[in-house]
């Protein structure tokens, strides 16, 4: 039973292992706070992972925690719904007034950052963990094949054009996810951090 968090790879007969030591305390507040922000990470290491050592079946009772949290997934809540609308209506109005004052700079390192952004709120919509940059084409596809094709439209198009109607497809398509444009006016209000 580990008191700290430990995180590291090792090699064994010439593979690489990477490994995390965590108290069981520790896991279920990852299950907790996982299960707030969207990510499931820790759920599903425990989920599809392969169990090599189970002293007195502890993880058998974190497995069956954690195939109940992805089968139960939450939506997103309303702020992350209006702030993924804001974004979205801010960002496409700013890569508009770049392309249409040929500053083609500006376009495309706010088109990548646009991308970037896009992968957290698909995820954060679907409610799905976010899988490596790698894996990312494919499970997009499994997941909601259309914003796969729009998303990797914007990656693979070199023509400004394009590129512009193809994030403005992308953007609207993912808006429509989050169920559609911001309206014209809102306010969004949350409590202050306490000092």
């Amino acid at each position: 039973k580990s008191k700290v968090r430990e995180r590291g790879n090792v090699w064994i007969n010439g593979i690489e292992v990477e490994y995390f030591i965590n108290p069981i305390s520790q896991i279920k507040q990852y299950f907790v706070q996982e299960q707030v922000s969207g990510s499931f990470s820790t759920a599903h290491m425990f989920a599809a992972g392969v169990v090599l050592y189970n002293k007195g079946k502890i993880i058998d009772n974190l497995i069956k925690e954690a195939k109940y949290i992805l089968s139960h997934k939450r939506a997103m809540n309303s702020t992350a719904i209006k702030l993924g609308k804001y974004y979205l209506d801010d960002m496409r109005k700013d890569i508009e007034d770049a392309y249409f004052k040929k500053n083609w700079a500006a376009f495309e390192m706010m088109a990548n950052s646009l991308l970037v952004k896009m992968i957290d709120i698909f995820y954060d919509i679907k409610r799905n963990p976010k899988v490596k940059i790698k894996r990312m084409r494919e499970d997009m596809k499994s997941i909601d094949p259309r914003f796969e094709k729009l998303f990797f439209m914007v990656v693979a198009e070199k023509n400004i054009q394009k590129k512009f109607f193809a994030i403005k497809k992308l953007v609207a398509y993912t808006e429509n996810m989050l169920g559609g444009k911001r309206v014209k006016e809102w306010k969004l209000r949350s409590r202050c951090a306490s000092a």
